[in-house]
Formats: C-alpha cells, sequence, structure tokens
C-alpha cells in the first residue's frame, strides 16, 4: 500500500520551510500592528486627559455604580445637614471627647432619675417659693411658702386637685409661734380677758385649716380657796373643732403661789386669710391676783388656698 505522509510526497521540505517563513513573516507583522495601535491609544488618552479641565466633569457624567473609593473623595468642609440621612448615626460614630455643648442637646422630657449622679443638691431645685403658690399648678406639684424669703419661717405644701377648696396639704415646716414669757396679771372675775400684756396671739397668713397648741402657766398670789383659772385661745374667724369659737386648752385649780402649767391641742377649721388666734384667760373671783407666765401659742397648717 503506498506511503502518502506528508513528509514523502516529493518537494514537501521545501513546502513546509516555506510556510513556517510565511507564518512568521504574518505573526511578526500582527505584533508589530498591535504595539503601534497601543502607542496611539496612549496617545490619544494623554490627549484626552489634556482635553478634560479642572472642574468640567459634571454629575451626570459619572456613573451610578462608579463606587469611587472614599479615600480618593476630597470631603473637608464639604458635608452638609441634609448629606446626613436622619438616623444613621450612631453612637459609636460619636468621639468620645466630643464634649458636646449642653445647649445643643435635646433633654425635654427625657432626663430620669437614673440620670442624676449623686442626687439633686437643694440649690438647684426649681421650687415655687414665696408668699403665693403657684397660678396653674398640677397633681403633686410642690409650693414653699415663706413670709421673708431667707430670713422668715418656711411651710412646704403638695397640690392635691381632688381637694373641694383647700389644695395645699402641708406637709413639713416649723409651727408658727407667738409667745410671751413675762409674768403678768389679769382680773380674777370669771370673765374671759386680756392679761395686762395681751397675747400671744398669731396671725395666719393663708384660708384653710389649722392646727393649734397652746400652753401658759397660771397662778394666784394669794388666795382663800380652790379656784379654777383657764387659757383660752380665741379666734378672729373659723371654727374649733368642739364647734364654739372659744376653746378651751387648760382648766388648772391652783392653790396660793401654785405655778400650774396647762396646755391643749385643737384645731381650727375654715379660718380666714389674716385671721387671728389671741390667747385670754379667765380665773373665778378671790383675794388675789391671777397671773399667767410662759405662754404661747403653737399654730401649723392642715391644708390652705
Amino acid at each position: 500500500m503506498p506511503d502518502h505522509k506528508l513528509g514523502n510526497l516529493p518537494g514537501t521540505p521545501l513546502y513546509l520551510d516555506r510556510l513556517n517563513e510565511s507564518a512568521t513573516d504574518a505573526v511578526e507583522g500582527n505584533i508589530t500592528d498591535l504595539t503601534s495601535d497601543l502607542v496611539d491609544l496612549g496617545e490619544e488618552v494623554d490627549a484626552i486627559d489634556t482635553d478634560i479641565g479642572a472642574g468640567t466633569i459634571t454629575n451626570a457624567e459619572i456613573s451610578p455604580s462608579a463606587a469611587i473609593a472614599y479615600s480618593k473623595l476630597n470631603l473637608a468642609n464639604s458635608i452638609v445637614s441634609s448629606d446626613i440621612a436622619t438616623g444613621t448615626i450612631a453612637d459609636t460614630d460619636i468621639a468620645s471627647a466630643a464634649a458636646i455643648s449642653y445647649s445643643k442637646l435635646n433633654l425635654s422630657g427625657s432626663v430620669t432619675n437614673g440620670d442624676l449622679a449623686g442626687g439633686i443638691k437643694g440649690n438647684n431645685l426649681a421650687l415655687n417659693i414665696g408668699p403665693s403658690p403657684p397660678s396653674s399648678p398640677s397633681n403633686g406639684d410642690l409650693w414653699i411658702y415663706t413670709d421673708s424669703p431667707g430670713t422668715g419661717y418656711y411651710w412646704m405644701f403638695v397640690y392635691d386637685s381632688s381637694e373641694t377648696t383647700y389644695k395645699w396639704k402641708f406637709i413639713g415646716g416649723a409651727p408658727l409661734i407667738g409667745e410671751n414669757s413675762s409674768d403678768n396679771t389679769f382680773t380674777d372675775n370669771g370673765t374671759v380677758q386680756d392679761a395686762s400684756t395681751p397675747g400671744p396671739s398669731v396671725t395666719l397668713p393663708r384660708a384653710g385649716d389649722y392646727e393649734v397648741v397652746a400652753q401658759a402657766a397660771l397662778f394666784f398670789a394669794t388666795q382663800a380657796a380652790l379656784r379654777v383659772m383657764e387659757h383660752f385661745c380665741v379666734a378672729s374667724s373659723g371654727t374649733w373643732l368642739n364647734g364654739t369659737a372659744t376653746s378651751v386648752f387648760a382648766s388648772n385649780e391652783t392653790t396660793a403661789g401654785r405655778l400650774v402649767a396647762g396646755s391643749g391641742k385643737n384645731r381650727l377649721r375654715g379660718a380666714s386669710a389674716s385671721a387671728t388666734i389671741t390667747m385670754k384667760y379667765v380665773a373665778e373671783t378671790d383675794t388675789g391676783t391671777a397671773h399667767t407666765s410662759d405662754r404661747a401659742i403653737y399654730v401649723k397648717p392642715i391644708r390652705v388656698i
């Protein structure tokens, strides 16, 4: 069978040499052309770069998917409030040493007891202090009454709208005191009267209900028999708890020269503002002169207007 392999054909070696030369020439020519094209492209790119002036590229010419790296952006002093979406700044975005000014914080209705380290100092509390309560109070509001800020006495009240008339309830403070420690006389004739120096007395600052405590010492210089001596508190308005306008605070039988101290407590209801409570005295008729000393009235409010 005849051998048809290419190498065995007559003239084949010469043909293959020429074929290799042609292929080499073609490849070398393509590479040369490609190199020339790349050089031309580079020159065109340089020309385009030269043609693009600073500030000439607009937003519309940037692809929405360009995804320009943040490090390539110069945003110093350029970001404005409208660039920041609401609710996107997290706590970790704020420097621990930011020291944001208090005036820039909106804390209205947000500060809780847990935010107050060590409590609140008294001079930092915004309290209503003065002779009149706040004009539009709400339940639980506090008011500190004083007749003379800084020098007078102080009563603290809390507002209770459920009360019909006297809505400010007393929750603390020292009593209003009227006192006289001197020895004064009065006539032993069975009638209620002032001592030679009247009183003591107190003036109520607000209309309301009050608790009254009174005390006094009583004695006869000389006396023929046991006699009753009493001290009373008389109010210019209101009603005592026992239903009478005059309240008996103590009733004492005495012997000559014996000093007998008496005290008592009562409640005055519905007193008007500026009403007075005054201590008065009575003694049964005897041979001596009646005396009183070391007398005092202590008044605290229960509830007021």
